[in-house]
């Protein structure tokens, strides 16, 4: 994975550094906001949602991200859970569960169902 390049309505505050996802802040109709990196693909990894449960899924989380208005200097981070869902169609291989900030933590999430995520193979 690589990082990405800020979104064109970033303007304010310069430029961010390159990143995995990106927060938008004081975007007004046609002005751009500032944009704050939620974390970075050289900080990533992969981990099961829950290690004694793997048919849980996995997590691939982002950290290194902007630390502005954050508490204590804290990393903003993104992550993207990845449930196994093997009832979903072929034709349907991704399915947005929810999205969540967590308020005062600086922890963004995307949560999604899919079949992709169950394991092979259980030992």
């Amino acid at each position: 994975c690589l990082d990405g390049s800020a979104p064109g309505l970033c303007g304010s505050g310069g430029k961010p550094r390159p990143g995995a996802a990106y927060q938008v802040i004081n975007q007004t109709g046609e002005l751009p906001g500032q944009c704050l990196e939620l974390g970075s693909a050289d900080k990533a990894e992969f981990v099961l949602i829950d290690p004694g449960s793997p048919q849980a899924g996995v997590v691939l989380r982002y950290r290194g991200g902007a630390s502005s208005e954050c508490p204590e200097g804290r990393e903003r981070e993104f992550q993207i859970f990845l449930r196994c869902a093997p009832h979903l169609p072929d034709s349907e291989p991704f399915r947005l569960i929810g999205v969540e900030e967590s308020a005062g933590l600086c922890t963004y999430s995307l949560f999604f169902d899919t079949a992709h995520a169950c394991p092979r193979e259980c030992h």
